[in-house]
């Protein structure tokens, strides 16, 4: 453990205070944590778009952790990751190691074995391997086989030996992944852990395996190497590992050779789930604070740090003493830099819902990002033609986007807004429970825009005089979309409301609401509205799944938000409407109000305006309503088409 911090201290100062962790100096407290993309690795090892994805996001970090190298070919959780079970995969990690170096961090490598939480497909077709034949919480259905106390040892010697290909490699820093349901975790925990042998049973018996881990990898490598553990604070789900575990596998590991303990929790199948939600606490911080109070040893925490605000309080509270930064690099690659005051613009944050990234993984697809489609192309070309003059029409989430990428490219932008505030649907997303991320995108633009000397116009039509006035090279009309009307019978007399009106506070929701839609829009209005009205109902009018639009964890917390609001999910279609009801095919809803949140209808009355002979792309929602990803993602692609191949 660090001295205590001086609170008189700037986020910036604390942020860039130098830390030691074992034998190795390390520049400040900011660490890339762990995070597989599902890109970048051939045959298990790194090409050129992992490489430029991680150093593109590398300056301004102490460490960066290069995730999940299988120590054993029955170890592997994604198609693409690191493999270090044999020598001639040193060369290419080694290339790596040497290109974060470059970049001004220090590379570090973590190891892991899937165990159980993998597929035949992914291990050539094997038998998963585990303490004990119980089959995945979540996402896999395999049952595993049980490893032989022989097979166990075997593991220990894997672990030691791709350790020390991994410090020949160049890598100063070893964190041990023993968390989130992977091999080691699963003999940690009593719920995944069911043997009778000298690795079951007690305490005692069930960290053997980690702490064998430990001794063997420190005494193959030395005392110049860090060692770092990733443990779970709390597994959340019963008869998992709770803290008072977690406190004493901690010291037991820092006791036998390991210099610092990488705190996080939850693991597939768990609520917090190992990835936190919008809708949940930062749950893994008190669990850091805790056995970094009772173990006294250098602590990393992670979960829900999104900004240098976030990442400064977690350290001047005393929950740690590095701070692990997942997700939020991803979204920004300068996250480092405009944490250390080396990059003066605001951080382009996360909108923590896992579309791009958890989601794709999810189906072995590599990730992206809703707010940062460059992840993954960090290698493509980008336009170097003549600067243009590019007008955007419309301030939401595609206009916004179309405005910033195109000032950063050195246009000239003119932003036309008819309301008199940017961020369209992003501001009423903000207003429902979890959406305070969309509004920070919101200010995240607004914030780009004064900065790079964008022409905003708000409270303005577009029109010909406007846009003549300008003399646009090219126009980007991005007018979102609106909710549109379903054909029911008896609407015309419904006491109707849009989402979008009952968020921006122009129709209240009082009495007995329904909402009608299955989507993310219904959902969070259905959530909004349960704070303020008698009763709230969704009913899925176009027999969708609930939540169809949203990632699987996302889909997951909807549902257990709405449960515990007390929302009732009902079937559609809707047959008709009254005045006071809505009428289904075995039942009759009382309604004070009827939300409309089904589906949408694009806005592109603007491009009638652009005058003859200009140049014109439609985009987002106004082209085809979808999601805040395929809006950000098409409005780069179309400032890159003004520009010319």
């Amino acid at each position: 453990m660090m001295p205590p911090v001086d609170t008189a201290l700037s986020d910036e100062e604390i942020l860039g205070t130098p830390v030691t962790m074992g034998a190795l100096a390390l520049a400040n407290r900011l660490v890339i944590a762990p995070h597989t993309v599902n890109f970048g690795f051939t045959d298990g090892s790194p090409d050129d778009d992992y490489i430029a994805y991680i150093t593109r996001r590398a300056p301004g970090f102490g460490l960066t952790w290069v995730p999940i190298a299988a120590p054993d070919p029955l170890g592997r959780a994604e198609p693409e990751q690191p493999w270090l079970w044999d020598d001639r995969f040193i060369p290419g990690l080694a290339r790596l190691a040497d290109a974060l170096r470059a970049a001004g961090t220090e590379p570090g490598m973590q190891i892991n074995h899937a165990g159980r939480q993998t597929s035949p497909k992914l291990i050539g077709g094997e038998t998963p391997v585990a303490p004990s034949p119980q089959p995945p919480r979540s996402i896999y259905t395999t049952v595993p086989r049980e490893l032989t106390t022989t097979e166990i040892a075997g593991l220990v010697e894997a672990y030691a030996a791709t350790a020390r290909r991994a410090v020949t490699a160049g890598y100063r820093a070893l964190n041990l992944h023993f968390a989130h349901s992977y091999l080691v975790h699963q003999f940690l925990s009593p719920d995944s852990n069911f043997r009778t042998d000298a690795y079951g049973g007690s305490l005692q018996n069930r960290m053997r395996f980690a702490v064998e881990i430990v001794e063997a990898i420190r005494a193959e490598v030395g005392s110049d190497v860090a060692l770092d553990v990733k443990l779970n604070g709390s597994d959340f789900v019963p008869g998992g590992i709770e803290l008072d575990e977690a406190i004493a596998v901690s010291t037991a590991l820092l006791a036998r050779g390991a210099d610092g303990v990488s705190i996080s929790g939850g693991v597939y199948g768990s609520s917090p789930f190992n990835l936190l939600l919008p809708f949940d606490e930062k749950a893994f911080l008190p669990l850091a604070a805790s056995i970094r109070a009772a173990t006294g040893g250098l602590v990393t925490a992670v979960g829900k740090i999104r900004t240098p605000a976030d990442a400064a309080a977690a350290v001047r509270e005393g929950a740690c003493d590095l701070v692990g930064v997942g997700r939020a690099v991803i979204a920004d690659p300068d996250w480092a830099l405009k944490a250390l005051g080396r990059l003066r613009s605001s951080v382009r944050p996360c909108l923590g819902t896992l579309d791009g990234c958890s989601e794709r993984l999810r189906r072995f697809e590599p990730a992206t990002c809703q707010v940062m489609p460059e992840v993954g192309r960090e290698l493509r070309h980008r336009p170097t033609g003549q600067p243009r003059r590019i007008a955007v029409i419309g301030a939401g989430p595609a206009g916004l986007e179309a405005a910033v990428y195109a000032a950063e490219l050195g246009d000239t932008v003119l932003l036309i807004e008819e309301t008199a505030q940017t961020g369209g649907m992003l501001r009423l997303a903000a207003q429902t429970p979890g959406g305070a991320p969309f509004g920070d995108l919101a200010d995240f633009y607004v914030d780009e825009l004064a900065r790079l000397g964008v022409d905003v116009r708000l409270g303005t039509r577009a029109g010909r005089a406007v846009l003549s006035s300008f003399a646009p090279d090219h126009v980007i009309v991005a007018t979102g979309a609106r909710p549109d009307v379903p054909d029911i019978e008896g609407i015309v007399s419904a006491p109707l409301a849009a989402d979008e009106d009952v968020l921006s506070g122009e129709s209240r929701p009082e009495g007995r609401v329904v909402v009608l839609g299955s989507g993310r829009r219904a959902l969070a209005t259905a959530l909004f509205c349960a704070a303020r009205a008698t009763t709230v109902t969704v009913v899925d009018h176009d027999c969708l799944r609930v939540a169809h639009d949203a990632s699987a964890l996302m889909r997951r917390a909807y549902k257990q938000q709405l449960a515990a609001a007390g929302i009732e999910i009902v079937p559609g279609p809707v047959r008709r409407l009254t005045e006071t009801e809505v009428v289904l095919d075995d039942r009759q809803l009382a309604a004070d109000l009827v939300v409309l949140a089904v589906r949408l209808r694009s806005l592109r009355e603007a491009r009638d305006v652009v005058p003859d002979g200009i140049g014109t792309t439609i985009i987002g929602d106004a082209k085809k309503p979808r999601s805040i990803m395929d809006a950000i993602a098409e409005a780069r692609e179309a400032v890159d088409g003004t520009h010319g191949p």
